[in-house]
């Protein structure tokens, strides 16, 4: 199972929303069978960590002024 996109307004964030989201998508990967997989932006990683996700990977999507920027492959594990 894949998690395409996965945002909250920012108005909203903080309520547990994204926490209810991702639950779904858990539990309907449990009942179907098969691994939830997702890619997140380095910022996000302390979220899906926190939620279970384990990093797969971590490579860069292109060199900016300021660096390159990176993204992470995340698979959910079941520790959380």
């Amino acid at each position: 199972w894949h998690v395409q996109n996965l945002a909250v307004s920012p108005d909203h964030q903080g309520k547990g929303i994204g926490r209810k989201l991702l639950e779904a998508a858990r539990r309907l990967c449990a009942a179907n069978g098969g691994s939830l997989y997702l890619e997140c932006h380095d910022e996000n990683f302390p979220f899906y960590d926190k939620m279970g996700y384990e990093r797969l990977e971590r490579f860069p999507l292109s060199d900016e002024k300021d660096g390159p920027y990176y993204y992470n492959a995340m698979l959910l594990t079941g520790k959380a």
